[in-house]
């Protein structure tokens, strides 16, 4: 009996998620249709449904994007295109949207090197730099055990050793660019930082829809922003979509 209601526990679970799988597709194939058609807030909420239903993807994230920027949401088509940059680092489709709506919103200096970085992640450069010292440390006590009566070993202990420092540094510059990234998106038209976390602190400066921030801090519902000029101010976490690291 027990074997039998975990069966059926089993088979109902499995058609849950196939229900929910076909949803999921179905509402994209919607959201592409309202898309073509050239009806941009339906399609909206067809891929936003999409991304309830089933598992975020690249393609449901980028073409999200692609309907809330054409929908005149600037700032939740960057925020759907970083999250889809995440998943996918470097597509040149991505890329492009997001430094046209980046133009648009007129984003500061500060900006430019971050999104350079962002294309090679940390976790790309791991595994050939850990590779690279690895041989470089083998080669180097070979080397160093007098098995190296040609001096090739050297060359190569040499040239093994350069390849793990740019590596490394590599490694180093990108977790840097990572960490100092924007890792939230202003989303909703006359946003504005105040001086303190509170409703009642005079307002800082304002944001326009799709700027980029950085958050320092955390305190309850406020969250303390950097944005790409270097203005410091306290937004409401409601008036930000987090990208994670």
């Amino acid at each position: 009996m027990k074997v039998h209601v975990e069966s059926v526990l089993g088979f109902v679970l499995g058609a849950f998620l196939l229900v929910g799988r076909l949803a999921a597709q179905s509402d994209f194939d919607r959201g592409i249709a309202a898309y073509s058609a050239g009806r941009f807030h339906e399609s909206v909420g067809h891929f936003e449904r999409a991304l309830t239903n089933g598992r975020p993807s690249v393609g449901v994230l980028y073409n999200l994007g692609n309907a809330r920027f054409r929908n005149g949401e600037v700032g939740g088509a960057i925020a759907a295109w970083r999250l889809a940059e995440r998943a996918a680092p470097g597509r040149g489709e991505i890329q492009r949207n997001l430094e046209l709506a980046r133009r648009q919103v007129g984003a500061g200096p500060g900006l430019e090197w971050t999104q350079w970085v962002r294309r090679l992640p940390p976790r790309r450069w791991v595994i050939p730099a850990a590779i690279a010292a690895w041989s470089w440390a083998i080669l180097l006590l070979v080397a160093m055990g007098g098995n190296d009566r040609t001096g090739r070993l050297r060359k190569w202990v040499n040239r093994l050793g350069i390849a793990t420092i740019l590596l490394l540094s590599g490694y180093s510059v990108s977790l840097a660019g990572t960490r100092a990234a924007p890792d939230a998106v202003v989303v909703g038209q006359g946003v504005a930082a105040r001086f303190g976390p509170v409703d009642e602190s005079p307002v800082a400066f304002p944001l326009p829809d799709g700027a980029e921030v950085r958050v320092d801090e955390v305190r309850g519902p406020w969250l303390r922003i950097v944005d790409s000029f270097g203005h410091v101010g306290w937004l409401s976490a409601g008036q930000v979509v987090r990208i994670p690291h």
